[in-house]
């Protein structure tokens, strides 16, 4: 199980499912091990087949084993996320908390912050999140939970309160910022700036945020490149912005930290990409982003179905022989 999700990481998905219908056939009892479960989730991404996970992530649901379990709610959780649906997700996320504090680990921050993230980026209900964050700096988070607390509070306009949170995790660190977490430092920095409308700070930021302080690529490589597109769509260079999403779009699996973090943005991207392409005037290109945007999102909740719905009317300007489902 273990070798196919490698196997998976490192981009070689044929060999993967190779491997996983070879332990199928075998019939033992390896067939229902959590990493030939996660191998088949991180095939599903891989390959685009989103509308299998669902099933996926319900099955390990089910699971008499309590970590599988715990793996599967959080599959449904990240599923939830990147069909638009983050009502589902809140919920997902409560019974993901008890059955961390069932099995001893409580880590309440975390729970907070993933629910401030929700609300920030996805939502944009900004006082709900910023609330939540409130409360998270109001436990003393660790390092790694401060750094994404600020990041989140810049993301919210909530400069201050970012700025404040930034300059505590700095005053604990007095040989500098080191290692991995020199990536998250330099996105909440490159978000204080591009709140503070200081674009070139906030590009210099980001790109810095691609590598740790030694030069090793930094783990999540595809979060650099979605801070430079933001970066250059607020400074107004769509031609900046087209590429970058575009590059954002083409990281290959095996250099994706997390294999469902490209698809929790990609919805947006998608979106973003097709009224920037239509306005240039490319519709080959503004089509293809509509129609991935609308797939994506189908199946969103209420709140986001007036942005799908104006994606299927530019669709249908641009193809008006076609029906737009």
């Amino acid at each position: 199980g273990l070798l196919a999700a490698l196997l998976v990481r490192t981009g070689d998905a044929r060999a993967a499912q190779a491997l996983i219908d070879s332990v199928t056939r075998a019939g033992t009892p390896t067939e229902e091990h959590l990493f030939i479960r996660q191998a088949r989730i991180s095939l599903a991404y891989v390959r685009g087949m989103i509308d299998s996970v669902r099933p996926l992530g319900e099955a390990m649901r089910r699971s008499t084993n309590a970590r599988t379990r715990l793996e599967g709610a959080g599959t449904l959780i990240r599923e939830a996320e990147l069909r638009g649906q983050p009502t589902r997700a809140t919920q997902l996320e409560a019974d993901f908390s008890t059955m961390r504090r069932a099995q001893g680990i409580v880590e309440p921050a975390e729970d907070s912050l993933a629910l401030a993230g929700l609300d920030i980026l996805l939502r944009g209900r900004l006082p709900e999140g910023v609330r939540r964050l409130d409360v998270v700096v109001g436990t003393q988070p660790r390092f790694a939970a401060a750094l994404s607390v600020a990041d989140l509070y810049a993301r919210a306009g909530e400069v201050g309160k970012a700025k404040a949170v930034l300059a505590r995790y700095e005053s604990t660190t007095p040989g500098g910022v080191q290692g991995v977490a020199s990536q998250s430092w330099h996105e909440a920095r490159g978000n204080i700036a591009l709140a503070e409308r200081r674009f070139a700070d906030a590009i210099r930021e980001f790109r810095a945020s691609d590598a740790d302080t030694s030069g090793v690529p930094a783990v999540c490589v595809e979060c650099a490149q979605i801070n430079l597109a933001r970066a250059f769509d607020a400074a107004n260079q769509p031609d900046s912005t087209v590429a970058t999403m575009e590059r954002y779009l083409t990281i290959p699996p095996r250099r994706q930290n997390n294999l469902y973090h490209a698809y929790f943005l990609r919805a947006m991207v998608h979106e973003r990409l097709g009224q920037l392409y239509e306005a240039k005037g490319d519709t080959a290109n503004a089509v293809n982003n509509h129609r991935a945007f609308i797939a994506l999102w189908k199946s969103a909740e209420p709140e986001f179905q007036p942005r799908v719905a104006e994606a299927k009317r530019r669709l249908e300007k641009l193809t008006p022989v076609e029906k737009v489902r």
